[in-house]
């Protein structure tokens, strides 16, 4: 009996407790890959001038900071700037896997990329969303 009283109490403690059993993997190559593959389809759509199959590209959490007109308007705003698309060369790259009771994948992308008219340093993040990689992130920074 007082055995079956402290496995009771043991039971209880451990189904009120709040697990956070959480495992952090960083830098996996397949991860920066699948990563890799999304931001070609964007550089891709922007060499080609294919603006509105971009967005498709984006996360949901994306479209609740910017508009999709606004993302329209702003790539085309950079192609005027800018000028054509010519190359681009990954410069840096780090992702992070949890896995556990709070899931999630997250990478970051930095790029050297050419344009007809200049040089910028874009910063890409992305998410895993339904089990796709989605961009959530794009910050682009002129290079003098």
């Amino acid at each position: 009996m007082k055995n079956s009283i402290i496995f009771i109490f043991i039971v209880v403690v451990l189904n009120s407790c709040n697990f956070n059993a959480n495992i952090k993997k960083e830098n996996n190559i397949r991860d920066k890959e699948a990563a890799e593959s999304v931001v070609g389809f964007l550089y891709l759509y922007t060499a080609k001038k294919e603006f509105d199959s971009i967005p498709k590209l984006m996360s949901q959490d994306f479209y609740k900071l910017v508009a999709r007109e606004d993302l329209k308007s702003y790539l085309i705003s950079k192609k005027e700037k800018l000028g054509d698309f010519k190359d681009f060369t990954l410069k840096d790259w780090k992702t992070t896997e949890t896995s556990g009771t709070n899931p999630k994948t997250e990478y970051l992308l930095i790029y050297d990329v050419t344009y007809s008219n200049g040089h910028a340093e874009e910063s890409i993040s992305l998410v895993k969303e339904n089990n796709k990689v989605k961009i959530f992130g794009y910050n682009v920074n002129l290079k003098e």
